[in-house]
């Protein structure tokens, strides 16, 4: 959550407002009885229910980040060995 929290520390309001009310617009709420109710009022942009505070909002739009872009942000684990973890030397006679 870090490296995500420090790039929108850094980005212009009006983009982070656009990032998260994006992610919102894809969260739905479960209500009971398997019925399922979206979070973000796309036209009026706002959200649909009170008890989602800021710090929870921002939360709901990590945790889509990380989901969307988990594939697109890991890296191979050999890329994070040394290289002495990722090769074996033959000694030589």
């Amino acid at each position: 959550m870090g490296p995500i929290i420090d790039g929108l520390s850094q980005m212009p309001d009006e983009d982070v407002n656009y990032i998260i009310n994006h992610c919102a617009s894809v969260v739905q709420k479960a209500q009971g009885g398997g019925i399922w109710a979206p979070i973000w009022n796309v036209p009026a942009g706002r959200l649909m229910f009170e008890d989602i505070d800021g710090m929870q909002l921002l939360r709901i739009a990590i945790i889509v980040m990380q989901e969307n872009l988990a594939n697109f942000m890991t890296a191979p684990a050999s890329l994070f060995q040394s290289p002495t973890q990722t090769t074996s030397v033959s000694p030589v006679n």
